[in-house]
C-alpha cells in the first residue's frame, strides 16, 4: 500500500469506495481531472482509472480502438534525493496528465523505503505512449533523474485486454 504524490489518496481507500458505491453512483465531494477539457468532473467508480476510455463488461475499450497499455515499475534512488525527486515527479505528472492519450499517470513513494518509487501509467495507444516518451517534459525529467543517484530501475509494458474486480 502506498500514497500517491499528487493527492495522498490511499489506493486501498479508492478501491473500497469503488466496492461500496458500485459502478454508476457518483461519490460526493470526489472529482477527477479531465485533461482533454481542462475541467474537473464528478468522480464515479469505474471512471477513476479510465478517464478517457470506457469499461464495457469486462473488456477495456479505448478511443483508439486497441488494448489499453499499462506501464508499471519501480525506480530506486539515493534516499537523500527524495525531496527533489518528488518535486520533479509532481511536475512530470502534471505535464503528462495534459497529454492526449494519457488515461492515468502516477508516481508513488514507498512508505518504508525512502529511496523507492513506483510508477503506474495507462495509455490509450502505442502512438500516445511514443509521443509521451519524446515530449519535452520527459527529456527534462530524464535529465533531472541523473542527479538523483539512480540505483536501479525496472519498468515494464503491458497490453490490457480486459479488466474487472479482484474478487
Amino acid at each position: 500500500m502506498f500514497y500517491r504524490f499528487a493527492d495522498f489518496v490511499l489506493d486501498a481507500e479508492r478501491n473500497e469506495l469503488h466496492r461500496r458505491c458500485g459502478e454508476s453512483q457518483e461519490v460526493p465531494g470526489a472529482s477527477r481531472h479531465d485533461p482533454q477539457h481542462g475541467t474537473e468532473a464528478p468522480w464515479t467508480p469505474g471512471t477513476h482509472a479510465l478517464r478517457t476510455g470506457s469499461v464495457i463488461g469486462s473488456a477495456v475499450a479505448t478511443p483508439a480502438g486497441g488494448p489499453m497499455l499499462v506501464i508499471a515499475g519501480s525506480i530506486s534512488i539515493d534516499p537523500a534525493k527524495r525531496a527533489p525527486a518528488i518535486a520533479a515527479a509532481l511536475e512530470m505528472m502534471s505535464a503528462t496528465h495534459e497529454e492526449k492519450g494519457c488515461i492515468s499517470y502516477t508516481f508513488s513513494a514507498d512508505l518504508s523505503d525512502p529511496g523507492e518509487f513506483r510508477i503506474f501509467e495507462e495509455w490509450e495507444s502505442q502512438q500516445a505512449l511514443d509521443a509521451h516518451l519524446k515530449s519535452p517534459h520527459m527529456a527534462k525529467f530524464q535529465a533531472a533523474m541523473g542527479g538523483f543517484g539512480v540505483r536501479g530501475m525496472k519498468v515494464q509494458r503491458y497490453e490490457i485486454a480486459s479488466v474487472g474486480p479482484l474478487g
